[in-house]
């Protein structure tokens, strides 16, 4: 996935959203230390 992926504007397959959590701030962590949980629903 590349940086600018917006994960909430996809869609799973079951026509569920996407969504991504920041566990930390993106503005204040430098990007190689940056965390991200990203959910996808499943069937």
């Amino acid at each position: 996935m590349s940086e600018e992926t917006n994960m909430s504007a996809h869609k799973a397959r079951n026509g569920a959203p996407l969504f991504e959590i920041n566990m930390n701030d993106p503005k204040t962590t430098a990007p190689s230390d940056l965390i991200t949980d990203i959910y996808v629903p499943l069937k």
